[in-house]
């Protein structure tokens, strides 16, 4: 049971970078064509979206290491 909500936690904190990766790029690429202003320095860890992930990430190392715990009893 830990080893799937272990799994599921990680493979949805990798889904959420990679969709603030491609809102990063979509941003960084209207604003060279011009279309809004802003600055193209914006970056994966300046931006306040990577605390979710990061929560998700240790949730999967908390649940793997309790799964690890009760493999060892039994």
């Amino acid at each position: 049971m830990y080893f799937k909500f272990s799994l599921l936690s990680f493979i949805t904190g990798l889904i959420m970078i990679f969709v603030i990766q491609l809102a990063t790029f979509y941003r960084n690429l209207q604003i060279k064509t011009g279309r809004i202003d802003g600055d193209t320095t914006y970056t994966l860890l300046s931006s306040s979206l990577i605390v979710i992930p990061i929560i998700l990430f240790v949730l999967a190392l908390i649940f793997f290491q309790l799964h690890i715990k009760d493999k060892q009893k039994h």
